[in-house]
């Protein structure tokens, strides 16, 4: 078994596109892992049992057990190997809560600005590089990833069961996700660090010279792939030759409307944005038998995606309380309280294509969740990753994300990188328009977990 050194990612950028038919969620987090100024030893290959260099593909010096990352993308037509049933409850609890955090955390989320996040991308980075973190590192990351309630191997068993299912999908509703661990060449890596990555995670491995110029062009190549082509780049040159690793979570949706909203419908009509100004937006409009919740201070409506796998959910705060404060309503028991109240019912429904984009700097929310040590330069211990304790510590986490809705459905991608250095008939109708400030998210209705979550305070 080989072990890798991974290359921390110094910065993130995802290209806008223009998409003429459906909408586009792009997000990248990035999370890097960087090399102390002194303590730790540059290795070549170790005798010492359970430890590593990891060689690159195209060197034969090694093996990963791992296809060169960029070669190796999974076919979601296949049929998966677990079962929805086999989802622990446990996980499903723990994202839940950990995307709700998320997303109360993150600034942006109440201040008037569009919000965009995928938490599952987030949480997979995160419980990907938590397998390296020991002692109270690791304690730390995760209870706020909330899953300090598992073992180690019950919670990469778990992790192994989600990866299985959400990349074996649909050919109208489609999620593709993929994980990487790129390493630096000169560092010796834990064996069981990287075994777990790659057979719970299903990541792909790769070792790399980190001060090369070809080296950001060929993580960004791999970023692409996998975003198919949503997000370009997500490394910009040069990079930190002392970066120790990274590890990068892509994942991407592209879904059409169960029932499509008919593009001769559109018509201009007025959004009152957060601000209290009013703006002319293009509003689709739909009449169909939709799951419709008439909840305490707000509505929502469920908009499934062919073949139901997928679903869009929709929260419309009362104008007399505002996205706001509905927001602080939000929590897991009452998510999991307003899912059990859904109805069908005969809609007459109006929603803006919109876009939005948001890039978000984590270190703060994360140790407003309670990670700090991972982030402390001289107190990290990521040892059962590389190293002895405090030589490599946890240097930033940015997620990048970008949305566009249409007529048609939605397109969805999202990075994550982790950088090292150092169904009754229907009994009533409603008529719902989206034109003030509003809360969305799109759960994948097999394993219950939040895809992707955001909030429109103003339409671009």
């Amino acid at each position: 078994m080989s072990q890798r050194r991974w290359n921390g990612m110094q910065g993130l950028i995802a290209d806008r596109r223009n998409f003429a038919t459906r909408g586009l969620i792009v997000g990248a987090l990035l999370v890097p892992l960087l090399l102390q100024g002194c303590g730790f030893t540059v290795k070549g290959p170790s005798e010492e049992s359970g430890r590593s260099t990891v060689s690159t593909p195209e060197n034969n010096g090694g093996t990963t057990g791992a296809t060169p990352p960029g070669e190796n993308r999974s076919n979601n037509m296949e049929q998966a190997t677990y079962k929805p049933e086999d989802v622990n409850p446990k996980l499903t609890e723990a994202q839940l809560a950990f995307a709700i955090d998320l997303f109360r955390e993150s600034d942006g989320a109440t201040s008037g600005t569009n919000r965009l996040l995928s938490p599952i991308s987030v949480a997979m980075a995160l419980a990907m590089t938590a397998n390296g973190a020991e002692g109270e590192t690791q304690e730390e990351m995760l209870r706020a990833l909330h899953l300090d309630g598992l073992t180690d191997e019950e919670r990469n068993r778990s992790y192994r069961v989600l990866h299985d299912l959400l990349t074996h999908s649909g050919e109208e509703a489609r999620v593709l996700i993929a994980n990487s661990l790129w390493g630096n060449e000169r560092i010796t890596f834990e064996d069981n660090f990287l075994s777990t990555a790659r057979e719970s995670f299903g990541a792909e491995i790769a070792a790399l010279d980190m001060g090369a110029p070809e080296t950001p062009e060929r993580i960004n190549d791999w970023v692409s792939k996998q975003t198919e082509g949503q997000i370009d780049s997500i490394v910009e040159p040069p990079l930190d030759p002392d970066t120790i690793m990274f590890l990068l979570n892509a994942v991407y949706l592209d879904a059409n409307w169960a029932y499509p909203f008919p593009e001769d419908n559109t018509s201009k009509r007025p959004f009152t944005r957060a601000d209290g100004q009013s703006e002319q937006v293009d509003m689709m409009h739909l009449y169909e038998q939709l799951g419709y919740l008439d909840g305490d201070g707000f509505e929502a409506v469920r908009l499934p995606y062919k073949d139901q796998t997928l679903g869009m959910y929709l929260f419309l705060p009362d104008a007399s309380l505002g996205l706001e404060e509905w927001l602080t309503r939000l929590t897991p028991e009452a998510w999991k309280t307003w899912l059990q109240d859904f109805g069908l019912a005969a809609g007459d429904l109006r929603l803006p294509k919109f876009t939005a984009e948001d890039e978000i700097a984590l270190n703060d929310p994360l140790k407003a969740l309670g990670m700090n040590l991972a982030l402390d330069r001289d107190r990290a211990d990521f040892s059962r990753m590389a190293g002895a304790p405090g030589d490599i510590f946890l240097h930033e986490a940015k997620h990048k994300a970008t949305i566009k809705v249409n007529e048609k459905g939605t397109i969805a991608a999202a990075v994550t990188s982790i950088e090292i250095r150092p169904s009754s008939a229907p009994s009533e109708t409603f008529e719902l328009e989206f034109n003030r400030p509003f809360f969305y998210a799109i759960r994948d209705e097999r394993t219950g977990l939040l895809l992707f979550m955001g909030t429109v305070h103003h339409i671009q």
